[in-house]
């Protein structure tokens, strides 16, 4: 169960008869969700990141090669 959560990079809801449920992911996407909220929990700055990825999609923005030390 583990190992598929780990590979399909998707949340697995674990019920349970009683009591509240939980949800499995792998320890990447938890770091990926939990910087995704930091980012995003000044409502500035996640306003400035949406903006930012809107004009992206929007085609401005431009493409630099990567400078590798």
């Amino acid at each position: 169960m583990i190992d598929k959560v780990v590979a399909d990079r998707a949340p697995l809801a674990i019920t349970r008869q009683r009591g509240e449920g939980a949800v499995l992911v792998s320890a990447s996407e938890w770091a990926s969700i939990e910087e995704t909220l930091y980012l995003l929990r000044s409502p500035a700055n996640g306003k400035r990141l949406l903006e930012s990825v809107a004009e992206l999609e929007a085609g401005g923005g431009e493409e630099h090669e990567l400078i590798r030390p």
